[in-house]
């Protein structure tokens, strides 16, 4: 049986950011344990689900604290809630492979063109 010292360090860890697996393993408490309590457990499911909050909070209440003198901060933040609007959208990657024995021969640039063309995503050829 586990003390309730052991849960409440537990929860703690959890609280002050740490995965459940680490808090487990700082508890010493087996992490199947953990999950098997979750399950049967309401109030504890509760409580932990509190502490994983809590750490959520803290971190956004950090990022705004810090947006007010790094835009960078909000950015980051921005990027990352609302990825959709504000992340940078990447280019397709397209890799070329030769065998060792092939013959390099200029290019066609209307050809490349083409190709190029064809293998971007929709949304990217719109916004040309």
């Amino acid at each position: 049986m586990i003390r309730k010292e052991a849960w409440n360090r537990f929860l703690k860890f959890v609280a002050d950011g740490n995965s459940i697996n680490d808090s487990a393993t700082a508890s010493r408490i087996d992490r199947q344990t953990v999950y098997a309590r979750r399950e049967r457990d309401p109030e504890f499911a509760h409580a932990l689900d509190q502490a994983m909050i809590a750490t959520k909070v803290d971190a956004i209440q950090t990022i705004k604290r810090a947006w007010k003198n790094q835009w960078q901060a909000a950015g980051w933040w921005l990027e990352r809630r609302h990825s959709d609007e504000f992340a940078v959208k990447s280019a397709p990657m397209i890799n070329l492979t030769f065998k060792q024995n092939d013959k390099l021969k200029p290019i066609d640039n209307e050809k490349l063109i083409e190709v190029t063309i064809e293998s971007e995503p929709a949304n990217q050829i719109e916004s040309k």
